[in-house]
């Protein structure tokens, strides 16, 4: 990301996206795009409000460059403008209103929230090398780039003025020399905690449920049709005690589910742990009763 001053344009994944929304008090997220000529003043307007509330983080998000982020906000038109408070999403306004997005900003900046600042820099602090058990970059991390409060702050509360730093359960093990030297010395493996491998942790997700199905989206709010399309089936043959698992929301698990269950696409529908097929074999068993016969086996 490109950061100028408190406005930046986004580029990064979906994971990038949730930090900056977590990890930040008030966020307001203008949705856009260059063929969409409402957007244009949505955007000259955003970049006023950055000026006006300096405490209020202001990002720009270009909705088909970042399509795995507009599909988790649920964008269906562009401008969307929307906000965030602690993580959470508070407003929500689609189209080029601007009294209605100037009066949710100003809103968003004069709640209890945003003017008590109850985060002081340390607790802020101790919160991100305490969000993953290892801070590295395939555990957790944060790009002390997007953020010079925290890059300053990290190195007085540390006592370390050189990045990166490793912290493991929110104690400072070290800069990479340091990390180097241990992991010569095998120091590192005793201190790392033993991480669950993608296998373990797919074998407990399709097991959580006698059925579980992995989709896009949720039941309620499917994001495909193959999804929507499933979810109906099951509505009409009565299939409702299930679990799924939005395949959405880690793409860790979306990629390692092909592999694991030799299946590039979805939705997967496994029976008591074991992968059944997708939409179509689905289809197939309920017509000729297979589906019946699965369910009744011991």
């Amino acid at each position: 990301m490109v950061t100028e001053v408190n406005l930046s344009q986004f580029s990064g994944s979906f994971e990038d996206f949730k930090i900056i929304v977590q990890s930040k008090q008030t966020v307001v997220v203008n949705v856009w795009a260059d063929w969409a000529k409402p957007c244009s003043q949505v955007n000259d307007v955003i970049s006023e409000l950055a000026k006006e509330h300096r405490m209020i983080t202001f990002v720009n998000l270009e909705a088909e460059k970042h399509e795995e982020v507009s599909s988790e906000l649920d964008i269906e038109s562009v401008p969307t403008v929307i906000i965030f408070q602690n993580g959470t999403l508070k407003d929500k306004i689609e189209g080029a209103d601007i009294s209605k997005i100037v009066k949710a900003v100003k809103s968003a900046a004069n709640s209890p929230v945003q003017i008590e600042k109850k985060n002081d820099i340390n607790t802020r602090l101790k919160e991100l090398i305490n969000q993953e058990p290892v801070m590295k970059v395939q555990f957790g991390y944060f790009n002390i780039l997007n953020d010079n409060e925290v890059r300053e702050g990290l190195k007085l509360y540390s006592d370390w003025a050189t990045y990166p730093q490793l912290y493991v359960n929110g104690d400072l093990v070290g800069g990479l020399d340091i990390v180097k030297e241990m992991n010569a010395s095998g120091e590192l493996d005793d201190i790392l905690p033993r991480v669950e491998s993608l296998n373990e942790r797919l074998k407990k997700l399709i097991n959580q449920k006698e059925i579980m199905i992995f989709i896009k989206g949720s039941p309620t709010a499917p994001k495909c049709g193959f999804t929507r399309q499933l979810i109906q089936l099951f509505r009409d043959n009565n299939v409702n005690d299930f679990g799924y698992f939005d395949i959405l929301s880690d793409e860790n698990v979306r990629q390692g589910l092909k592999t694991y269950s030799d299946w590039q696409t979805y939705p997967q529908i496994y029976v008591k742990g074991e992968f059944v097929g997708g939409l179509d074999i689905f289809r197939d068993m309920l017509a000729n009763g297979e589906w019946n016969i699965l369910l009744n086996k011991n």
